[in-house]
């Protein structure tokens, strides 16, 4: 059955950037009705919950930097200003690197381009690297199972201060609140979009509309309780968007990719508990969210639960 209700916007997808879209576009437009809908219970049950949910600013492009050091700005004004906890910890980032890699000219770039923004960032050797983490290991040269996995010595460590880790479900739980403030149309969940409602403009009402040769928008949207309509509909479906822009037509230019998530306890394990609280890095006393020189692998630390989040 379809809906009569007339939505302004139909926003797909209540994750992160699915509530934080939601509120800046009521925010903007008081008078427009948005409708906010997700396939799951609640918001924030997708990919966001899965996230490891780290925040840096140590970027090459001028445009992410602006974007991330305000992001960074604004969640510690949500902090600290209004008082909604974010868990929000400026633990920093470290990137571990071998010699080869540190004197890549685009590292030595990216480098330069943080300094000439006045991003801070702060360079470790070797060295100084295991005077500061007395059990981080970056001597491989008669490992055997490190050259099998083709891991590099690591020569330097490339922190960032101003980086940090937060909780994601609270940041979406923020966004969720701010818009249901403004916004008079209660969110669906619980509703899966199943496809996108793809119309001739104009209608000529002929029996297997739109055809190839007719100009074509999206007038709403097709759900598991029937056709939503509405001016707009913004797709806040990330790596998922395929399934509904496929059938119209419409490449993504994305594909969901499985990655890895590993908790590891430290509390009953005192090298692991020395690791987690290393001091020197940040005021947290803690090992900052440490990327490694191979395939990508990072930690990160979880100080609430005294532990490491792994991913790769």
């Amino acid at each position: 059955m379809s809906s009569t209700e007339p939505f302004d916007i139909i926003v797909v997808g209540a994750g992160v950037v699915g509530c934080s879209t939601a509120y800046y576009l009521q925010k903007n437009n008081p008078t427009k009705r948005i409708l906010l809908i997700d396939r799951l219970p609640a918001a924030g049950q997708g990919n966001t919950a899965m996230s490891a949910a780290a925040v840096r600013n140590m970027f090459a492009s001028s445009t992410n930097q602006l974007l991330t050091d305000s992001s960074i700005k604004f969640i510690e004004s949500v902090q600290t200003k209004m008082g909604f906890d974010l868990t929000f910890e400026k633990c920093g980032y470290l990137w571990l690197m071998s010699d080869k890699q540190f004197n890549d000219p685009s590292v030595q770039m990216w480098m330069q381009k943080m300094k000439a923004s006045s991003i801070r960032w702060t360079l470790y050797d070797k060295k100084q690297l295991k005077k500061m983490i007395p059990s981080l290991n970056v001597d491989f040269a008669r490992d055997e199972e490190a050259q099998l996995l083709h891991l590099p010595e690591v020569s330097y460590g490339l922190f960032g201060p101003d980086c940090g880790v937060l909780d994601p479900t609270k940041l979406v739980s923020f966004y969720l609140q701010e818009f249901s403030k403004l916004s008079k149309v209660k969110p669906k969940f619980g509703v899966e979009v199943t496809g996108l409602l793809l119309e001739a403009d104009p209608k000529l009402d002929m029996p297997g509309e739109p055809f190839v040769w007719q100009n074509k928008r999206v007038n709403g949207v097709k759900t598991s309780s029937g056709v939503l309509r509405a001016e707009m509909v913004v797709l806040a479906t990330d790596a998922w968007s395929n399934r509904l822009l496929d059938p119209i037509g419409f490449d993504s230019q994305t594909k969901a990719k499985k990655r890895q998530m590993f908790v590891i306890h430290a509390s009953e394990k005192k090298p692991l508990m020395d690791l987690l609280y290393t001091k020197g890095f940040s005021d947290k006393g803690c090992i900052p969210f440490t990327i490694l020189p191979m395939a990508g692998v990072y930690f990160r630390p979880q100080l609430q639960e005294k532990g490491f989040w792994i991913g790769c």
